[in-house]
């Protein structure tokens, strides 16, 4: 578990959808990226559907402050898609060059979960934002220790979730990190992660967790409104894109999704 080496991050990639709190977390990502002396990709996804329902006959929108309905107009809908892509890019390189960090940016049409799994394949580290944060103080806050307290962590003994250790000890060193809710199955796995964490400053909740899904996580955590939530990415996730975007809808936290 203490193998560094084995369980470095080599590379993240962060899925930015086309609104305006991607960026608001982008520079705290990328100081995490330092953290962890990884490469970052920025991934913005232009959204398939939202133009797909543009294009209907029957899509409206209302124009403010003059209230008045008109057709919309889906060419103008993506040229400020791609535009927000574009600002967003910016902002990534100046923030990347910030943190003295290597990053490189890409787009993509279509689902943005669907569209991160299947682009992080060289990526240690999948960083999705959900539509709407569960309070304004996370809008507003300037550094990630507002952002991700409290951060779930569910630990199964499995490769990827003692590289997910590795990550959360860069954040507890870093003073981001200090209110942490571990989810195992098993007494062994609560003991080793008890073992790891014994040399740092941080409060702990142990829970014992039965079956590994979506469906569990979700009902368990749906009062607490976690920050961040790190999830070892098993093989069944993998197909289960639909279902990790309820877990962002109904969790409005940051899923980090370890391989």
């Amino acid at each position: 578990m203490n193998n560094d080496i084995e369980n470095r991050i080599e590379r993240i990639l962060i899925a930015l959808r086309s609104d305006g709190q991607s960026t608001l977390v982008l520079r705290s990502l990328l100081g995490l990226a330092k953290k962890l002396k990884a490469d970052v990709c920025g991934l913005f996804v232009e959204d398939a559907d939202l133009l797909h329902v543009a294009n209907m006959p029957f899509s409206r929108e209302i124009v403010f402050p003059t209230a008045t309905v008109r057709n919309l107009d889906s060419v103008a809908m993506l040229r400020q898609i791609r535009r927000h892509a574009d600002n967003l890019r910016q902002v990534m390189i100046n923030f990347a060059q910030i943190s003295n960090v290597t990053c490189t940016f890409r787009t993509r049409e279509g689902s943005v979960i669907e569209s991160a799994l299947t682009e992080a394949k060289d990526s240690q580290l999948i960083i999705l934002l959900p539509d709407k944060y569960v309070s304004m103080n996370k809008i507003k806050a300037d550094r990630l220790e507002l952002i991700i307290n409290p951060a779930v962590f569910f630990y199964d003994e499995s490769a990827q979730s003692k590289k997910a250790l590795h990550v959360i000890r860069s954040l507890i060193e870093d003073g981001e990190l200090h209110n942490l809710k571990v989810f195992t199955s098993t007494t062994d796995a609560q003991f080793s992660v008890q073992q790891y964490l014994l040399p740092f400053s941080v409060q702990v909740d142990y829970q014992n967790i039965d079956q590994y899904s979506v469906d569990n996580i979700i009902t368990r955590l749906a009062r607490q409104k976690p920050g961040l939530m790190i999830l070892p990415l098993e093989q069944e996730l993998t197909t289960q894109g639909r279902e990790i975007g309820r877990l962002l809808d109904q969790l409005g936290c940051i899923l980090v999704l370890v391989r």
